[in-house]
């Protein structure tokens, strides 16, 4: 393949892999009046599930300790696994495909997992 894959064009395609579901975090608004009706949320349990994973920004340096021992390629692979169980496992709550018995603490969960996914990745 030689000069199709280089650095810089892996480098490229990674990001945007990575960006896409990172994008549909930072999207919340586009989907969180259909679960905020789904689940007859009130305002604060909805604004709970995209703020609180927010809190996890203090494991930054745990990220760039993967990123410093493993290497990029490594951390993106390991960030990319877990941001995409945190999107399925929110997935499946949303659409009640798993039915658990407090969804809105659920959601801040998994929320909080794809979140972890998204500082390996940036």
């Amino acid at each position: 393949m030689g000069h199709a894959w280089s650095r810089p064009r892996r480098a490229l395609a990674a990001g945007l892999l990575t960006a896409a579901p990172t994008g549909s975090f930072y999207g919340f608004s586009v989907y969180s009046e259909a679960l905020k009706q789904q689940f007859d949320l009130t305002q604060g349990q909805l604004a709970n599930i995209n703020t609180i994973p927010y809190v996890l920004g203090f494991a930054g340096p745990a990220a760039g300790w993967v990123v410093h021992t493993c290497g990029p390629s490594v951390a993106t692979m390991i960030g990319g696994v877990v941001q995409t169980t945190g999107q399925v496992l929110m997935y499946l709550v949303g659409t009640r495909r798993m039915v658990v018995s407090n969804p809105p603490l659920t959601l801040v969960l998994f929320a909080m997992i794809n979140f972890s996914g998204m500082a390996m990745n940036s």
